[in-house]
This record gives structure tokens, sequence and C-alpha cells, in this order.
């Protein structure tokens, strides 16, 4: 977020850990799947290495996993 101009409160990480722990929460009142959404970065855009954007797309990532997340899905990528 820094990177456009927004203050960074909380991290991408830490969003991502509490939006896994509340969707896991709902799922687990029923019979209901969690699903990890992988978003394009714009260090891509901005004409980062392939190692830095690589780097970028495990953080995101690594949450799911931690998170065990049932599956994941691919946001719109250019």
């Amino acid at each position: 977020l820094e990177n456009r101009g927004n203050k960074l409160t909380y991290t991408g990480q830490q969003i991502n850990e509490a939006a896994c722990d509340l969707a896991r929460e709902v799922a687990n009142q029923g019979d209901a799947l969690v699903a990890g959404g992988v978003s394009q970065t714009p260090s891509y855009l901005s004409c980062k290495s392939q190692e830095e954007v690589t780097k970028i797309f495990k953080k995101q990532l690594d949450v799911f996993i931690k998170k065990n997340v049932d599956f994941l899905i691919a946001e719109y990528f250019e």
C-alpha cells in the first residue's frame, strides 16, 4: 500500500491473517470452504525484477499456507 501513497497501519500479512481467521470461523459453522485471494502486485508494473515480484507473491501465499485455506482464487492479472 505504501507504494501508492497510503499510510501503512497494518501489513498485508496482518490483514490476510485476520481475514483467514474470520473466514475459517464462519466456515466452521457450516459446511463451507475458505478461499485465499492472490492479487497481482504493482511491483511488476514498476519494473521490479522477476525475483522481487516472486518474493511478493510468496509472501501472499505463505499466509494462506499458514492459515490452511482450502483453495486459492487468482484475481485478474495483466
